[in-house]
Order: C-alpha cells, then structure tokens, then sequence
C-alpha cells in the first residue's frame, strides 16, 4: 500500500519516492548500528576498568563503584552450612525452614545456592538439568505436572521413580515429594487407549488449506486492529481462539507421523512416550501424586 507524507514529500507510489524512503531507512540503521557499537564499546571499558555491571552479587553492595560486602545479607553462613552438609540442596532447604529469603523475598534453591559458592571459589557438583534430553528415556518424560505446578522429573538417569525437585528444598511443600512412574501407568494407560484409532484424520492438503485460512483470518484480525475498529482485548480474543484452532490442526498433522495404536509390551519408553507427548499436553497430578486431570491436545471427536 502506498505511503504519502505530506511534510517531507515522500510517495513510495513514485520510484522517487521509494528512493527516498530506502535511504531513510539505511540512515536509520546505520544509526541505530553506530549507537550498538558505541554502547558496546563503552561496556567493555567499563568491563576492563573493573566497574560493576548491573546488581551487584548475593553478599555484597556497591560503594562509589565498588563491591564491598554487605553486611545484610552475609555469606559465611551459607559458607558455613555448605561446608557442614557438602549439599546445596541440604544448605537451601536450612534456610527456607530458618525463614530466610533472597534478596527478592524468594525461596533458596541448590542452584542459586550453587551460583553464590561458586562465585566466593567453592566447587560444586553439577546435577543434570531436571528433563534434559539426556534422561528422556522414561514414559513420562515432560508430562506430569506436580500439583504445585512443577514439572515431575527422574531422580536420576537411571530411576523410574520422578519426583518434584521443588520439594527438595521448600520445606512447606506437602509430602509424598515423589512416585514411582509404574504406578502412573495403569491411569496413563487407560487413559491413552482412549484415542480411537479408526477416526477419520484429514488429509494433509485439508490441513494445509486449514492453515492458511487460519493465517488469513489472523491478518484480518490485525488489520481490524490496526484500523481502530476492534480493541486490543477483543484482538487478543480471537487471536487466541485461532491458535487453539491451528494447535488442533498441526496436533493432528503430528499424529500422522506416529503409530496410532501405543504398543505397550513391546515398545521402549521414549517410543511411547513420543507418541504420549501428541496425545497430551500434560497430565497433573493431586496431592497424593496420582493423575487427577489428562489436558488432550486431540479434539473431543477423536476420543472414544
């Protein structure tokens, strides 16, 4: 669509114009360009001259530009109590049952009792990331949800007991903090064998036009927007009914790559658990750790 500024003279429906309108936006960057570099050089020497960036660290306070402990929040307890105990996980759930908060009235956890040793020259052991890649051979692996919000993660490579790793030091967090995944089993599977294998599934040309309705109607959505005819809550809307809307069509397009019927003698963990992660988008879990609520990403019709 043409643009026409009255002020400057500027009409991209002319090639002068157009011309025009190029080199102000290749000034604009440039500038913009120069002001990233000169930003960035002023950083490093700040970095150099040995300036404090940004929130000085747990333990410490800046004085004209300076750290210097800080007297409020002291390290030599942490320090202390790690030294005692050789857990991170053991120092942070001390200090939540103590009452003591970060510096953002948060509760402690291992890793950023983790960060705080490291930086003051202590060596911690570095746990793997709960539901790396590395551990997803278990059937669950990115599906329970505690009932606390949490993601269930293994307690380690090897076990098939999960647990909440939350629980690990937020000592109001009720109890059991963990559950052996052979115990969900029985519910996921029942569960599961809901989907029906013989419902009829679009072809991939029909979702391939669905989609791009759906992107046709979200440009119109925009453009009412943009126009001032639709507000920013009705915008919002609908927008989010015509993502539900493509999340059902891209589901079912993911549901063509994998087996429609869950062989569960024989299959392995992770191939079960490829084809869970289609069919749900979590499962949550009560206070006794047992499934309470299966959240499909399929539509009702493709459920017996």
């Amino acid at each position: 669509m043409p643009v026409r500024l009255v002020v400057d003279s500027i009409d991209t429906s002319t090639a002068s114009g157009r011309m025009m309108a190029n080199i102000l936006s290749s000034v604009a960057q440039f500038e913009a360009e120069v002001a990233g570099e000169r930003i960035a050089d002023a950083l490093r020497v700040r970095r150099d001259r040995g300036d404090v960036l940004g929130l000085p660290p747990y333990g410490y306070r800046l004085v004209n530009g300076r750290l210097e402990p800080n007297p409020d929040e002291p390290l030599q307890p942490i320090i202390d109590a790690y030294r005692a105990t050789g857990s991170a996980f053991a120092v942070a759930r001390a200090l939540n049952e103590a009452g003591l908060r970060t510096r953002r009235g948060r509760l402690w956890s291992s890793k950023v009792i983790g960060d705080v040793l490291r930086r003051e020259g202590l060596t911690t052991r570095r746990r793997p990331r709960p539901g790396a890649k590395a551990e997803a051979d278990w059937i669950t692996y990115q599906l329970l949800r505690c009932h606390c919000g949490n993601t269930m993660t293994p307690m380690d490579r090897r076990s098939p007991r999960v647990t909440c790793w939350r629980s690990r030091h937020d000592p109001e967090h009720s109890r059991p903090f963990g559950i052996a995944e052979s115990k969900l089993l029985p519910a996921i599977r029942a569960e599961a064998d809901r989907f029906d294998p013989d419902v009829d599934i679009l072809q991939d040309e029909q979702d391939s036009e669905r989609l791009q309705a759906i992107g046709a109607r979200r440009e119109r959505v925009i453009d009412l927007f943009v126009n001032g005819i639709i507000d920013k809550a009705d915008r919002d809307r609908r927008l989010s009914a015509l993502d539900a809307e493509a999340e059902i069509v891209e589901t079912t397009t993911r549901l063509r790559a994998v087996p429609q019927r869950i062989d569960w003698d024989r299959w392995s963990a992770r191939e079960i658990n490829n084809v869970l992660r289609v069919y749900f988008d979590r499962i949550e879990l009560g206070p006794d750790l047992m499934p309470t609520r299966f959240v499909w990403r399929l539509p009702a019709e493709y459920l017996t």
